[in-house]
């Protein structure tokens, strides 16, 4: 589920968009963790929004943000 909402947001993809693209491509498919070729996509194409709705948020975005920032500069003080 990971590798397809990467996927889906590093491509600008809509779910449909996700879907075909995922089934014609081996080397997403092997992103994603499948070891053979799959000619069905893994999941129902509407349980990617219900995946990532809770995290949209404003509240979450900046959370995230703020998480992301705490973690560099801890990196930084460690060098």
């Amino acid at each position: 589920m990971c590798g397809l909402l990467y996927l889906k947001h590093a491509y600008n993809l809509s779910d449909e968009a996700l879907c075909e693209r995922w089934l014609e491509n081996p080397y997403w498919q092997f992103f994603c963790g499948e070891v053979f070729f799959q000619t069905r996509f893994p999941c129902d194409p509407s349980s990617l929004t219900r995946a990532r709705a809770p995290g949209r948020s404003r509240a979450g975005r900046a959370a995230g943000a703020e998480h992301r920032r705490s973690q560099g500069a801890e990196c930084d003080q460690a060098r």
